[in-house]
């Protein structure tokens, strides 16, 4: 479904919405909440809230397309369902319509392989284009990245920056230094999460 007329208001209420999830996020860093919980009861509420308002609009509308309805309206709606992450069905629905936009030649390279990437770490562990980026003893580091060779192959087929222009990103990032202390201890909160959430069950329909 394609709707030209989306009524800016509309719009207006992703691009918010997507707005306070980054704000509710900042505020948990800077109190050092954020780490506390496998996933804090916060944004769980507002990523559940968010989910409520896309599946509506989608009902309604479609995706908002970059092209017609702005880019800012797209990444927030993207922004939202990449954080839908206790709702499978929704996720992959998500990643299978911004993967149309991305064949019809809009400008989604980077929202596709960051959806993908996600959906697959859950499913199967491993990750295509190196987009997820997880902390670790010693800082940042790509989990599961299926074939480091290949990798700026698939990012430069979706027009994605290479994967040391990546790096050189997330050096900058200092919200939480990417480091990690119990690794085995949050790695299998994670694998109990996966299991909870649906995922494992998911790999079987993705």
């Amino acid at each position: 479904m394609i709707n030209k007329n989306i009524p800016d208001r509309e719009l207006e209420k992703l691009i918010q919405a997507a707005e306070h999830d980054m704000q509710v996020r900042a505020s948990l860093i800077e109190n050092g909440e954020l780490q506390k919980f496998g996933y804090h009861p916060k944004m769980k509420a507002v990523h559940e809230e968010n989910l409520v308002l896309l599946e509506d609009f989608i009902s309604k509308y479609g995706w908002p397309i970059p092209s017609l309805h702005g880019k800012k309206a797209f990444e927030s709606a993207w922004f939202i369902c990449i954080h839908a992450i206790e709702h499978p069905k929704q996720m992959i629905q998500g990643r299978d319509s911004i993967k149309e936009l991305l064949d019809k030649g809009e400008a989604v390279g980077h929202e596709y392989a960051c959806i993908y990437d996600r959906i697959a770490l859950y499913t199967d562990g491993r990750q295509k284009y190196g987009t997820q980026f997880w902390p670790s003893r010693k800082g940042w580091h790509l989990k599961g990245l299926e074939d480091a060779e290949k990798a700026d192959e698939y990012r430069a087929q979706i027009g994605m920056e290479s994967l040391s222009q990546r790096w050189r990103e997330m050096e900058s990032y200092t919200d939480e230094n990417g480091v990690i202390e119990d690794e085995e201890a949050r790695d299998l909160e994670f694998e109990k999460w996966l299991e909870q959430a649906g995922w494992r069950k998911a790999l079987n329909q993705n």
